[in-house]
């Protein structure tokens, strides 16, 4: 009947059709909003432990083993280039006892001007490194690896403030790369190329004095040209970031 009708229509009565509909529905809202608040929280929850996680890999040694492979496979690309020899050393001793030191080795190849020839990497993302110890960590790992030339290669995440990208310091070079830029692949390549040429000048020795003083000469200029691109690039980067002072408008 109509009254029957207006009696479920109506909010007066809490017994009504339309009462018992919205307390359903507040309920079910209630519910709804407990569940979105919950799940709010274990979003919260994981994105907080992922940020952890990810801050932890970055500072210990499991992010310093990505980047470690991360060299590795570089290493791998750039000697079947050059037909030479990889091998990822960092878990295994070498000549020294109990010594892990010196993550990669490459053996140059028979068809190179120095057969047999060994240049060993170091690849570094931990924190606290100064030049100075990655030079002696640089010098163990050779004797370590048996090595000729080294290569002690930065994370740029950590890498102490103002080290130049390349620098040569007698038999081994510093670098400072970043796998995430595939620009700073031109460094490796220079260390890689120049490391191979040193092998020749170390093995000609006294016998080849002027073969000698020309690849010294040619591996300054390595350097001199990646000290200039690295300048260039400072200077672009600079000029793309707004001033500081500058205004909208």
């Amino acid at each position: 009947t109509s009254d029957q009708i207006t009696r479920n229509l109506t909010l007066d009565d809490e017994k009504s059709a339309l009462s018992r509909l919205r307390r359903e529905l507040a309920g079910t809202l209630d519910e709804l909003g407990k569940k979105n608040a919950d799940f709010q929280a274990e979003v919260r929850a994981t994105l907080s432990s992922m940020q952890a996680r990810k801050e932890a890999e970055e500072r210990g040694t499991v992010h310093g083993a990505v980047f470690e492979d991360q060299l590795g496979s570089w290493l791998g690309a750039e000697a079947q280039r050059y037909a030479d020899l990889h091998e990822p050393t960092g878990a295994t001793t070498g000549a020294v006892p109990r010594s892990k030191v010196g993550d990669h080795v490459v053996t140059l190849s028979a068809e190179s001007a120095v057969p047999g020839a060994r240049i060993v990497w170091e690849a570094k993302q931990d924190q606290g490194y100064t030049l100075k110890r990655a030079l002696e960590e640089i010098d163990e790992a050779r004797r370590n690896r048996t090595a000729q030339l080294g290569v002690f290669v930065f994370s740029r995440r950590i890498a102490p403030a103002g080290l130049s990208d390349f620098q040569r310091q007698g038999s081994d070079f510093v670098l400072v790369w970043d796998p995430e830029d595939r620009a700073t692949d031109l460094v490796l390549k220079a260390a890689y190329s120049a490391a191979r040429a040193l092998a020749v000048r170390e093995a000609a020795g006294e016998e080849a004095h002027e073969v000698a003083a020309e690849i010294d000469k040619a591996v300054r200029a390595i350097e001199k040209r990646i000290e200039h691109l690295g300048s260039i690039k400072t200077w672009a980067e600079t000029k793309a970031s707004p001033h500081p002072l500058a205004k909208d408008g």
